[in-house]
């Protein structure tokens, strides 16, 4: 596995949702572009190929926690975590 390839790719899905997720609107409100990007990296470096939908939104959850002390419920972030499940599980099987 290549896993330059794998990280940029997850990192791409997981920026797009996470800028869409927008805490605190702080984009929307003018915050830079890069203004998520340490809470991205940490939610890339624990998803690992294979990861489950349940597994990513429950690091999402711990990560959110963890920098803002917002509590998100897995629930309302499944969707998101579906579409990051996709790039992890499309590693995983290349890897086989």
């Amino acid at each position: 596995m290549d896993r330059n390839k794998y990280y940029s790719e997850l990192y791409e899905v997981v920026k797009k949702n996470i800028d869409k997720l927008d805490c605190y609107h702080l984009l929307e409100v003018g915050a830079p572009n890069e203004e998520f990007d340490i809470e991205i990296n940490d939610i890339c470096e624990q998803i690992t190929p294979g990861s489950s939908t349940e597994e990513i939104a429950g690091i999402i959850v711990a990560v959110f926690k963890h920098w803002f002390s917002i509590e998100y419920s897995k629930d309302s972030l499944m969707i998101m975590s579906k579409e990051i499940a996709s790039v992890s599980y499309s590693f995983a099987n290349r890897s086989k």
